[in-house]
């Protein structure tokens, strides 16, 4: 599914809670086992308020291979919760 189409499946409140826990996955799983420095750092940057921001900002001040890694690693969770989400829809009477 297209990026564009996929934002638009689902959104507010409970997506910004979804993607929250997405990027700690994301810092606990794909870049703490590879770089403990960038996962502290970007882990620092989900502390408190603005928190997508700041991990944002971090990442681009990072190695570009975690900002490449991260695109891929929220595409791929965006199209599973689509495609979750479709499925539910057509599921129902």
């Amino acid at each position: 599914m297209h990026r564009e189409t996929s934002k638009t499946l689902w959104s507010g409140k409970a997506r910004g809670i979804i993607v929250d826990q997405w990027m700690v996955d994301f810092v606990d799983n794909i870049v703490a086992p590879a770089d403990e420095r960038a996962a502290e750092k970007l882990s620092l940057a989900l502390d408190g308020k603005g928190a997508f921001r700041h991990f944002r900002e971090t990442l681009h001040r990072l190695d570009k291979q975690w900002l490449q890694a991260w695109y891929q690693w929220k595409e791929q969770h965006l199209k599973a919760a689509d495609d979750a989400w479709l499925h539910e829809l057509y599921q129902k009477p």
